[in-house]
């Protein structure tokens, strides 16, 4: 699989969104160094085409998700 990641974020929190360009992947969590890491109950599956934006706070992690077809 490959595909892009961009990366933001200041001191109260950061973005990771990944856009899957060919083949799938699958995350079980999230670490970007500074914020809490994100664990995700279950693991997502971002197939080709498809698109997660993962938002990690300092106080609290939570997800938000949007496939793309």
């Amino acid at each position: 699989a490959y595909g892009t990641a961009e990366i933001s974020g200041n001191g109260s929190g950061g973005n990771l969104k990944l856009k899957v360009l060919n083949g799938g992947i699958s995350i079980s969590g999230i670490t970007i160094d500074g914020y809490n890491q994100l664990k995700l109950r279950q693991k997502k599956i971002i197939p080709a085409g498809g698109e997660e934006t993962f938002i990690v706070k300092n106080e609290k992690s939570y997800i938000t998700s949007r496939f793309v077809n």
